[in-house]
C-alpha cells in the first residue's frame, strides 16, 4: 500500500504492472478515483531550496508547468503576482513562463471584463496537465517506497539497540513519512521538535530545541535532507549523544 499525498489528505495507493504499464488505484475518504479525473488534488510545492529532495522523474520545466496548469484550472481569474508567490520566482519570469504555456497552445488568456485576465485551458492544457500528473504521481511512488526503505531500516537499528521513544527533528513531509513509519514498527514518538515554535503537529507535542532538556527519549531521527550535519551540530551542543542522533538520509 502506497500513499500519495494529496491537498490536505492521504490517499492509499495500489500501483500494479499491467502489460508495461502502470495503473494506480486512489482511493480518498472510501472513495474510488480515476486519477485522469483528478483535477486539481496535488499540491505542488518548488524545488528550488530543498536539497536533494527533487521531482527526479521531472525536469523543473515539468514542474512549474504542472503548477501553473492547476492554479488556473483552479481559478482562471488568478493574478500574475499569486503564480509568481506559488512558484517562488519573478514576476517577470512568471510572465515568461505563461507565455510559454500560450505558445504551446496549453493556454488562452481572454479578459473578461475589459481589465481583467482570465486563463482557460484548452484541451491540449488538460491532456498535458493530465500527462504530468501521472509522471508526478510515478515519481511519488518510487519516492515513497525509497523514504520507507530508509526509514525501516533506521527502525530496525535502533529496535537491536533497545531505543525505542522518538523524537523526530522537522515538521516537513519527510516526517510525515517517518512518523508513519514509525507507527508501523511499533515505536513510541515523544513529539516534534524544529527550531521555530509551532503548534501541534500530527496532534503530537511540537517544540524547539529547548524542550529536549525535559523530554524523556531515547533517540532523534532527523527527518530533513537539508543541513543534516549543522543540525547534529546544534543538538551535539545540547549535550545530546551522537549515538542518539540519527538521520533518515
Amino acid at each position: 500500500m502506497i500513499l500519495v499525498r494529496l491537498v490536505n489528505k492521504w490517499a492509499s495507493t495500489e500501483c500494479d504492472q499491467l502489460e508495461g504499464r502502470k495503473s494506480f488505484k486512489l482511493e480518498i475518504d472510501g472513495r474510488t478515483l480515476n486519477p485522469g479525473l483528478l483535477n486539481n488534488e496535488f499540491k505542488l510545492q518548488p524545488s528550488h531550496g530543498r536539497g536533494n529532495c527533487e521531482w527526479n522523474s521531472m525536469n523543473r520545466q515539468g514542474q512549474r508547468d504542472l503548477l501553473l496548469l492547476q492554479e488556473m484550472e483552479r481559478n482562471p481569474i488568478v493574478t500574475q503576482r499569486t503564480l509568481a508567490q506559488k512558484l517562488g520566482v519573478a514576476l517577470g519570469l512568471t510572465n515568461l513562463y505563461l507565455k510559454r504555456l500560450v505558445r504551446k497552445g496549453y493556454v488562452k488568456i481572454t479578459t473578461f471584463p475589459k481589465n481583467r485576465i482570465r486563463y482557460i485551458l484548452t484541451p491540449h492544457g488538460f491532456t498535458e496537465k493530465a500527462r504530468l500528473t501521472y509522471e508526478y504521481l510515478q515519481y511519488s511512488l518510487t519516492h515513497y517506497r525509497d523514504v520507507r526503505h530508509r526509514c525501516n531500516n533506521t527502525f530496525a537499528y535502533l529496535r537491536k539497540r533497545g531505543m525505542k521513544r522518538i523524537v523526530i527533528f522537522g515538521v516537513g513531509e519527510l516526517a510525515e513519512f517517518a512518523y508513519l513509519s514509525l507507527q508501523e514498527n511499533e515505536f513510541t514518538l515523544v513529539g516534534f521538535v524544529t527550531e521555530e515554535s509551532g503548534d501541534r503537529f500530527l496532534s503530537f507535542p511540537r517544540g524547539t530545541l529547548d524542550v529536549l532538556k525535559n523530554w524523556n527519549f531515547d533517540a532523534i531521527l532527523i527527518s530533513d535532507f537539508t543541513n543534516i550535519e549543522a543540525t547534529k551540530a546544534k543538538l551535539q551542543a545540547l549535550g545530546i549523544p551522537e549515538e542518539q542522533i540519527f538521520s533518515i538520509v
